[in-house]
């Protein structure tokens, strides 16, 4: 789930962030929508970390089959087990040990491997675990028949019937491990099964005992099959919502990384001098489409522009980085511009760029003097108020209309002066902080945010104090970005 933060500036760093719920407001993906691909992608990721485990239980269920082996031969038959004739002993220790160490020396290499190459090892390793287990069979075979005996068991079982019972537990093992699909799990069982066939070309039995044989060794493959077949439904899910997963936690990753970025935009606090500056934002996302530039004057005037591009989200945090951009390159090339000039050009970008993608924005550019003088140019931003030092406030009209509906030649910007004494305030903010709806749906309105610039703190603490009163008014999370900005003259 996503965060966004309310920034406000703090007095011993640039920013600091208030992490606040932000409920999903995109459709739930679905696994249809990832392509084949993608899900064998994941798929490989997760057979990658399985195939040791897979192994590692293989080895062991073989190295206990060897260990009732040798019990079978030692106390149930009375035999021997140091002699030639239980290879199948030796072999099926071996090859244990050999499961569970090899995974582990070369796990570099099965990083590596593709999809197609692991599940053709997994194969394997089902097909010649059963073939290690055809020199003990018969022993096996013997040793069961006796236990059988007591039960009232009147036959003999042959090697078949244990090789049958073996590739049932080892296939359905790596069924339940293994993320096989339908297709790979067929393959064991069918090499096997061809296997058995070529042994009994070259055998003496019957036919009938044949057919029976190959019967049972594909029989010993269904139950592997069938639990592959039910679970690959869940599988796919399961994958499918894993890379989903993932896709979720690199997009936040890249959001973090852009709104560390997209906070370097703006300017620190100003907190000494003959003019200060505070401010406070809150994105609707992580990042949003209000921005805020503050421009120090070689005759120590303040420039401060704030822009606020329609939507939210990515698409407008890249506008204000373009409208950013323009800023710096209008101020490069005239450091005392004016608010209205710079208002037209911001004007003729903003058409010229966005208007064709219906994205517009609102800004509002003041020029504050050291004296108190500031000229102002709102272009369809909402009202800027000023504070008196005793607490009364005024708003302040628009002079021009929002940026990007007009063409060049039909814009037409003009400014308007006022005067901010010691210890007044201008407050500029963004319309997110007067549309936000209570939870009867009405909205804060101007005026209710000018009686809380009226009986709010200091100018240090207004910004974050106005802030906190818009989101005490909002019922749930903001539908739009917020930011106020502050500008005082110092009354020292």
């Amino acid at each position: 789930m996503f965060q966004h933060f309310v920034r406000t500036a703090a007095p011993d760093t640039r920013s600091s962030f208030i992490p606040t719920t932000l409920e999903p407001r995109s459709s739930k993906p679905t696994v249809a929508s990832l392509s084949q691909r993608e899900l064998d992608v994941a798929r490989l990721e997760l057979l990658r970390r399985r195939v040791t485990t897979f192994a590692t239980v293989v080895g062991a269920i073989i190295i206990l089959l060897a260990i009732v082996q040798w019990w079978i031969a030692t106390f149930l038959l009375k035999q021997q087990v140091a002699g030639p004739s239980y290879p199948g002993l030796f072999t099926g220790f071996w090859v244990g040990i050999a499961l569970m160490v090899m995974p582990r020396i070369r796990r570099k290499s099965l990083q590596q491997a593709t999809l197609k190459n692991l599940v053709r090892r997994t194969n394997w390793i089902v097909i010649i675990t059963v073939l290690s287990q055809t020199p003990s069979a018969e022993l096996l075979a013997r040793g069961f028949t006796q236990v059988l005996r007591p039960l009232g068991f009147e036959g003999n079982l042959g090697p078949i019937f244990v090789l049958v019972i073996f590739m049932v537990l080892v296939h359905s093992t790596a069924a339940l491990i293994v993320p096989w699909t339908v297709k790979e799990a067929l393959v064991a069982p069918l090499a096997w099964m061809a296997v058995t066939l070529l042994a009994s070309l070259f055998g003496t039995d019957s036919a009938n005992f044949r057919y029976l044989g190959l019967g049972l060794t594909f029989a010993a493959g269904v139950p592997g099959v069938l639990i592959t077949f039910f679970r690959s439904s869940g599988l796919r899910e399961l994958l499918g919502l894993r890379r989903i997963g993932e896709r979720y936690a690199e997009a936040e990753r890249e959001m973090a990384f852009a709104r560390r970025l997209h906070e370097r935009l703006f300017p620190q606090p100003i907190r000494d001098g003959a003019i200060r500056l505070e401010y406070a934002y809150e994105p609707m996302r992580q990042i949003g489409g209000d921005h805020l530039d503050a421009t120090r004057a070689a005759d120590g005037s303040l420039l401060v522009v704030i822009t606020d591009v329609t939507g939210h989200g990515v698409a407008a945090a890249l506008a204000v980085n373009r409208l950013h951009g323009e800023l710096k390159r209008l101020l490069a090339e005239n450091p005392a511009a004016s608010p209205a000039s710079l208002i037209t050009s911001l004007n003729r970008y903003v058409h010229l760029t966005f208007s064709d993608e219906s994205v517009f924005a609102t800004a509002v550019a003041v020029r504050l003097a050291t004296d108190g003088r500031a000229t102002l140019c709102i272009g369809g931003h909402p009202p800027p108020l000023l504070r008196a030092a005793n607490g009364a406030v005024t708003t302040i009209d628009s002079t021009a209309p929002m940026l990007g509906p007009f063409a060049p030649d039909e814009f037409t910007a003009s400014e308007i002066n006022v005067h901010v004494p010691a210890g007044a305030s201008l407050i500029l903010y963004t319309d997110g902080a007067i549309e936000g709806k209570n939870a009867a749906g009405h909205e804060l309105g101007i005026p209710a945010l000018q009686r809380a610039v009226e009986t709010g703190p200091s100018a240090a603490a207004l910004a974050p104090a106005l802030l906190a009163a818009v989101a005490a008014h909002r019922a749930g999370p903001a539908d739009d970005d917020v930011l106020i900005a502050v500008l005082t003259m110092s009354p020292d």
